[in-house]
Parts: C-alpha cells; structure tokens; sequence
C-alpha cells in the first residue's frame, strides 16, 4: 500500500499539504512497464510506454481508449507529437521517427541511426513549431535536428552540448529544451538556431511542457533523489511550485490536459497520475498502478 503527501513549494516555502494520495482504482487501465512521455490534444491523451514498445491512448477522462505498438514498430518509444491526421513518435533505439495514423497504423517511417545529418542517434522529444516543421532533441548526437513532416532534413542547432532531452514552444514561440545532465533549460529562437537565455538549477530536467497561459511544467529529480514536477513562469522562469509524493525516483512525463488536468509519469513505480489542478490546488483525480490497488 502507498502513502504519499503532495506538498505544493513555491518561492516562500509550503504553500498547502494536500491530502494524502488515495489507492489506486479496483479498475487497472494502464499496465505500464515504464511510463514515459505524454503528449495532450483537445481530447486525447498519449502516453508512450518506453520498455513495453507500446502507446496508450486515453480519453481526458483517464478512460484508456487504445493501445498500439510492438519491437517491430519502435524500439523503445519516447516523445509523441501529433500533428493532423498523424502521430510522430520518436523511436530511440532505431534512430528514426515513425509516423502512425490515429488509430496506431504504421504510415511510413524517417531518418536512421547514425550521426548527423539526416541521421538520428537517441531521439528523445518531438514537437511541431508554427513553421510546420518537427524539432528533435537528438540526445546522442547532442543536437536539436529539424525536419518537415514528410521527413527531409533541414538543419540543426543547439550543438555540442550533452543529452538534450525535452523540447517545447513556449507562447511567444521561442523554443526550450531540457539539458538533464547541467540542471539547464536553454531557450531558442527556433528560425535562427541562435541560443537565447540558459536557465540554470532545474534539477535534472526530463519532459517540458508549456501550457497556452505561460506555465512551465518540468519532469524533474530533486536533489534528494526524488521525481517532482516543477511549475515555473516562461518569462522568467520565477519558480512558482514544486509537486512531489510520487514514490520515485523516475519522473519521466509531464503533460497539461485540456481540461486542466496535470499529468505525471512514474516509470519506476509504473504508475500514470492525473490531478485536478489550478495553480492554488491540487487534487488526485485518479492513478493508475501496474499492479492494482495495494501493490
């Protein structure tokens, strides 16, 4: 049995102590080996399961609505981006995107393992700029690559610098991209490839997401080896709240759901939390286990 308290930190110290975790549903929708990125449209949420090879797709209800992907298709998915009638996933041991229909189709695929160029190493993230090209974190050729939706490579920047991981435009359109290795985000301009600002002392930054009022949310590790989510402002990045209580050690995924639900992915203890949240509360709104209540 897990107990867990959320405690809400902001720039003053202990904002609230919200109550403890509650079990998990009797109902298991999610059997994850380990939750990874999440990625949110106006009604679907996405969430990659990195070592079972695998996409769960939910409705903004956490009712589990699909689930796609095998070895065959990619090894080890991690960022997701969709984008029309298409979904891009980011396959980290090929070196290559895939593109998927809606329903979890193979279309066709783009880019291979290697280094430079057209070639990918480690993907990690995707995400769509207003230009309509995909901006990669190619981690192990420590690079952002760009490339059209039809798969042609375009440029690079951002290079030279170690394990880029999460990327995301912010409202203004600049891009920013997680350095996990140096507790950085860096921002962009995404046309220019020209480094903007670095923002230092995020502790071991994983995913970003950025929702539509200029909230930053960052799948973290804190300094005591536990996974938080940290909330900053995109202007400066002023740290407004940390959220923490989730057993782990892992905190891989974050996501915003259009309904406002905040999204965190657990891959040690295998687990996908939703909350209810405004900025001034936070409340369990349902978890799904591997194992089942109690386990």
């Amino acid at each position: 049995m897990y107990a867990a308290v959320l405690l809400l930190v902001g720039l003053g110290g202990v904002l609230g102590q919200i109550a403890p975790i509650p079990e998990a549903p009797n109902r298991v929708l999610s059997p994850f080996v380990r939750a990874h990125f999440v990625k949110t449209t106006d009604d679907r949420i996405y969430v990659t399961d990195r070592f079972a090879h695998e996409i769960y797709v939910f409705d903004n209800d956490l009712e589990q609505i699909n689930t796609f992907g095998n070895i065959a298709m990619f090894d080890e998915p991690s960022g997701i981006e969709v984008l029309g009638k298409f979904i891009y996933i980011a396959d980290v041991n090929n070196g290559r995107i895939v593109v998927t229909d809606l329903d979890g189709n193979l279309v066709r695929t783009f880019s291979s393992l290697g280094s430079g160029g057209e070639h990918l190493n480690g993907p990690r993230d995707l995400t769509v700029g207003s230009d309509g090209n995909l901006y990669v974190t190619d981690c192990m050729n420590n690079r952002t690559a760009v490339f059209s939706t039809d798969g042609k490579y375009l440029r690079e920047f951002g290079t030279g610098v170690f394990h880029p991981t999460g990327i995301a435009f912010g409202t203004d359109g600049r891009l920013h991209v997680s350095y996990k290795p140096f507790d950085q985000i860096h921002i962009f301009d995404a046309e220019s490839g020209k480094l903007l600002e670095v923002k230092e002392g995020i502790p071991r930054p994983k995913q970003i997401k950025i929702d539509d009022q200029g909230y930053v949310y960052v799948a973290a590790t804190e300094k005591n080896g536990q996974g938080s989510v940290r909330i900053y402002d995109e202007v400066n990045y002023n740290h407004l709240k940390t959220v923490q209580g989730f057993n782990s050690k892992n905190t891989f995924g974050v996501g915003r759901s259009k309904t406002g639900m905040l999204l965190v992915t657990d891959g040690t203890e295998k687990h996908l939390y939703g909350y209810e949240m405004k900025l001034d509360d936070l409340k369990m709104r349902k978890a799904y286990r591997k194992n089942g209540p109690g386990h």
